[in-house]
């Protein structure tokens, strides 16, 4: 028995063991991550930390030196006093808005948290999202084209018998292809593929030295369970796996909920500047009172130190006049810079001890910035809209109707309500099995030629083809599923399970919505009351004033001291009657906006609406051109068509915009059955 040649494969083993130790080098190491190090000043290490250190991004800011290069602010130490800058809320809100590329907030969440700042591009953004806008949805249906162009060389030595032991195989080849392939929105999968070979080698049993092979394809997968349907395609997407939905309608959904959240960000920016507005005038009707109290004050002191350099009044008396001098004159200093307060930022929770409370210059600064402005120039706003004193009446059940059909909050959380549904409806079709039809044909030609030689057999490898040529076919079911189908039905609880937590969550917002009209509607009647009480309370003060500073006049010694301090107390009495007095009326105005916020209309309020820019004229061109190239057929009237997702344009003139909703007066509601 001959001796069975040595095998090569332990050989081959230790090679590439020591390829392999080669490669990951000499020596073991932990794969563990280094710590990160901090840098010290230790003059005996001084390479301790050199893995991170702290750099500058080579990024060009665009800043805005038109509104960074403002002047110094205004301030109790500036010498000249700034031209006022008389401004009406209505010219206010189109600053703020013509200057809105990002929707700032009165908490100024752009420094700490930018990621959460709203801009008028969120919504092109998500329109235009590669991964989840609705493109990118469609693009799921797009053809798709590919072709190649191939050549090639094969040597091989050939351990054969049949061809007298071995010999050299030597075999030249080039391929060429193109394929097409289309989805429809009912999920059937189209195809089309041609493909061209060449072949040129040296085998005796070849019938040609070179031969051409070309062959045209077709095919066609119908789902008939799974994936099937318009809706399913339309809502999931043909690539859809069970959980994850990304087809156009849900596409379309996130689209309208990111222009809720458009249409919050300028409704907020919008009330954020009406509040501060009618804050500033207080500020500035605060300050006129201080200065009114200073100047009292100070005729009052000088009365009195005139008075005690004659002794005719105790040194004492003098002392708390000046006193009341100077603590009028701080008040002032207050009303019109504003105190520091600690403040929280409504994200990160971070102090901010340089934020203020009240103050013309503190609240005209935060205007500006709101309004878009520098923080600073040659002119000091100043409001000059009166606001409004009169009763404005609003129906509780219209309100509360309004309320529910109009506000966006509502609108963003019945979009996701929507869109739940959907998942729901798509995720059933993963219950079923995957069953398709299938089906393709092919035809093939054959020669030594590709084209010529056509009245030579095979000589003509589309002369074959064309005549017939060989033809292929293959139709049958392909099912595909996993037993138990554990996954599909995971994926249709989990949809019925967000539905209804969606719609939990939206009876809850009726709820706040109408907890909050409710408390509007408590503010509104507050404010309006004590506007009334406030005035009189005002007009009962000043004329304690004047009684007190006429018997001041004609006093004597004896009771200049303690008339002194009845005048001061009636003066402080006067100051804070005039402050609740303007208070009350920027409170009414302020609660008029809340209320209009709970209702649904503040812009419509406040004359704002929302539309989409226009479009550039190339823009419109090419629609124009696609609508004529890409006309529909009469084929699409087979198609069922979809269950509708929305209802139609959204008014915003909210005078009999809103459908009749079912909230009844106290009377008209039934009892609740008694407790056993």
């Amino acid at each position: 028995m001959p001796e069975r040649p040595q095998s090569a494969l332990p050989t081959f083993a230790s090679l590439l063991l020591l390829a392999g130790l080669a490669v990951a080098g000499c020596h073991w190491r932990s794969a563990a991550p280094s710590p990160v190090r901090f840098a010290t000043h230790s003059p005996s290490a001084p390479t301790a930390a050199s893995e991170l250190r702290m750099e500058k991004p080579a990024v060009a800011p665009a800043n805005n030196f038109e509104t960074l290069a403002g002047l110094p602010p205004q301030t109790l130490r500036t010498e000249t006093a700034r031209e006022p800058w008389p401004l009406t809320l209505q010219q206010a809100i189109e600053i703020a808005l013509a200057n809105s590329e990002t929707f700032r907030e009165a908490g100024g969440r752009v420094v700490p948290n930018p990621e959460a700042i709203i801009s008028r591009y969120d919504p092109a953004l998500q329109e235009n999202d590669p991964r989840f806008g609705v493109p990118a949805a469609l693009s799921d249906f797009d053809a798709q084209f590919t072709t190649g162009l191939f050549f090639g060389r094969n040597e091989r030595v050939l351990n054969n018998l049949a061809t007298q032991g071995t010999r050299m195989y030597q075999q030249d080849y080039a391929e060429l292809n193109a394929a097409i392939s289309k989805r429809t929105a009912a999920g059937t999968q189209l195809f089309g593929r041609h493909v061209t070979q060449y072949d040129a080698n040296n085998s005796p049993t070849s019938l040609f030295p070179n031969a051409y092979e070309t062959w045209f394809e077709a095919g066609v997968r119908q789902p008939l369970l799974q994936g099937a349907g318009i809706d399913f395609n339309r809502i999931a997407g043909p690539n859809a796996r069970p959980g994850e939905y990304n087809g156009v309608m849900i596409a379309r959904l996130r689209t309208d909920r990111k222009l809720v959240d458009f249409q919050l960000a300028a409704r907020d920016l919008v009330r954020d500047v009406e509040q501060l507005y009618w804050e500033l005038y207080y500020a500035y009707r605060e300050a006129d009172a201080r200065r009114e109290n200073l100047e009292r004050t100070q005729h009052i002191w000088r009365i009195v130190r005139d008075n005690a350099e004659g002794e005719q009044v105790a040194r004492s008396v003098e002392a708390l006049a000046r006193e009341r001098l100077y603590s009028a004159e701080a008040e002032l200093q207050n009303a019109l810079s504003g105190t520091p307060v600690e403040a929280r930022a409504h994200i990160t929770g971070n102090p901010q001890p340089l934020a203020t409370h009240g103050g013309v210059y503190s609240l005209e600064r935060r205007l500006r910035y709101l309004l878009g402005l520098p923080s600073s120039d040659e002119r000091l706003i100043r409001p000059i809209d009166d606001p409004i004193s009169a009763e404005v009446l609003f129906d509780w059940y219209e309100s509360m109707s309004l309320a529910i059909y109009c506000r966006p909050e509502l609108h963003k959380q019945q979009w996701l309500v929507k869109q739940r549904e959907l998942e729901l409806l798509a995720s059933r079709g993963f219950g079923r099995a995957r069953v398709d039809l299938v089906g393709d044909v092919r035809w093939r030609g054959f020669g030594d030629d590709l084209f010529g030689n056509a009245g030579v057999p095979n000589g003509s490898a589309f002369g074959h083809l064309f005549e017939g040529g060989t033809q292929e076919y293959r139709v049958g079911v392909q099912v595909d599923t996993p037993v138990g189908n554990r996954i599909g039905f995971t994926a249709i609880r989990h949809a019925e399970l967000a539905l209804a937590r969606e719609k939990s969550v939206y009876k809850n917002q009726e709820l706040q919505v109408s907890h909050e009209l409710n408390g509007a509607f408590n503010e509104l009647h507050r404010s309006l009351a004590t506007i009334r009480t406030n005035y009189n309370k005002r007009e009962a003060a000043h004329a304690r004033l004047d009684a007190l500073y006429a018997r001041f006049e004609h006093r004597t010694n004896e009771e200049a001291d303690p008339l002194l301090d009845w005048l001061f107390i009636a003066q402080q009495r006067v100051v804070a009657a005039d402050l609740d007095y303007f208070r009350s009326i920027s409170d009414y105005n302020i609660a008029i906006a809340r209320l209009h916020v709970a209702r649904g209309t503040y812009l419509d309020y406040v004359n704002v609406h929302l539309a989409e820019a226009p479009w550039s004229a190339e823009v419109y061109q090419l629609a124009a051109e696609n609508a004529r190239r890409f006309r529909p057929n009469h084929a699409a009237t087979c198609l069922v068509k979809p269950q509708p997702v929305s209802v139609g344009p959204l008014p915003q003139e909210f005078e009999d915009a809103a459908p009749p909703v079912a909230v009844h007066s106290p009377a008209e509601l039934e009892s609740p059955p008694a407790l056993p």
